[in-house]
């Protein structure tokens, strides 16, 4: 195995990586968490632990 082949090795794994870091971000299942994330600059700190408590005592 020579200099090269161990390049292409770790351009493939690269670009694998950045595939599933694309899939997960763009996951129709994680849209919720990522609006939710979205609106933590606009929302009261005491709103978000109650919201949060209440989602905990629903589980």
């Amino acid at each position: 195995m020579d200099l090269n082949d161990l390049r292409s090795f770790f351009t493939v794994a690269g670009f694998l990586s950045f595939l599933s870091v694309c899939s997960w971000a763009f996951a129709t299942e994680r849209e919720a968490a990522f609006n939710e994330a979205a609106q933590l600059p606009f929302t009261d700190p005491e709103e978000l632990a109650l919201r949060r408590k209440a989602m905990i005592l629903r589980r």
